[in-house]
């Protein structure tokens, strides 16, 4: 009984200093989804760490530190951003820690020249990796 609690405790000391500690990104698929009647030309998006940053350089587009990667609108094909994460993994391959980007920034530029710069939540990348926008009417 002894012997197997310390088999157990020496497996999870080892489980625990051990690991891996990575960086990567993942592909997220956003439908773009017009509520306005105006046509989606394309746009720029970026995933930023949290909703502040999110809010941030949604009244500041023009500000240092933001990098919009381009997009072109294809009929009925999602637009693929990369989200960055990373994290820790023990040595017997559980997550001791993830993070990625929280929020989703795009431009949407529309067919009559104008644009729209808009946020929404992006959902954990271990689960999901798939959502729809829906771009507001202007008011």
């Amino acid at each position: 009984m002894v012997l197997v609690a310390c088999v157990a405790v020496v497996l999870a000391v080892i489980d625990s200093m051990g690991g891996a500690l990575w960086v990567g990104h993942f592909a997220l698929e956003v439908d773009l989804v017009s509520q306005g009647g105006r046509q989606i030309r394309g746009g720029a998006a970026e995933a930023v760490p949290d909703k502040d940053d999110a809010d941030y350089y949604q009244r500041f587009s023009t500000a240092p530190g933001l990098n919009l990667e381009a997009f072109s609108l294809v009929q009925s094909e999602p637009v693929l951003v990369r989200v960055p994460c990373h994290g820790r993994t023990s040595t017997f391959g559980r997550d001791l820690f993830y993070t990625q980007a929280r929020y989703l920034l795009l431009r949407v530029d529309y067919t009559d020249g104008s644009r729209r710069i808009i946020t929404a939540a992006i959902p954990d990348g271990r689960i999901q990796r798939r959502i729809t926008v829906k771009v507001p009417r202007v008011s």
